[in-house]
């Protein structure tokens, strides 16, 4: 992660590790009259989330997740439960055994299973209920 400080105000930009390419990025605002300027970054590289301080009128952190997620398959399951779902992404990171953790809607998480840096999978909890259409 890092930020452009050259105009007002900063531009955010996260890159994966392996290439350098640009992964995402955030363009902040003007929070009243006054930009909002990055003045330093913190790095909590076990929850994968960086924390930008800003230059405001008011004391602001904002938190960036390092890692990003581009796909996961199936987009659909059945509402029963129970499916393997392949979450694709970059900069997962592989931690203690159980620590991934796969959450869909208001349901409770279920434990996932780091693959790589770029893939995790996910079982979808049992007892869904469908909402009407």
């Amino acid at each position: 992660v890092f930020a452009v400080n050259a105009a007002d105000p900063s531009v955010v930009y996260k890159l994966r590790l392996t290439d350098l390419a640009v992964t995402g990025y955030q363009a902040l605002t003007t929070a009243g009259s006054t930009p909002e300027i990055v003045n330093g970054i913190t790095l909590d590289h076990a929850q994968r989330v960086a924390y930008l301080g800003l230059s405001t009128s008011v004391a602001t952190t904002i938190q960036i997740l390092l890692f990003s997620v581009s796909s996961m398959t199936p987009q659909y399951v059945d509402v029963e439960g129970d499916v393997l779902v392949n979450v694709t992404g970059d900069e997962f990171y592989d931690p203690a055994p159980n620590n991934v953790l796969c959450k869909v809607g208001n349901y409770n998480a279920t434990v996932g299973t780091y693959i790589s840096p770029t893939t995790l999978q996910c079982r979808t909890p049992t007892g869904i209920v469908p909402k009407d259409s």
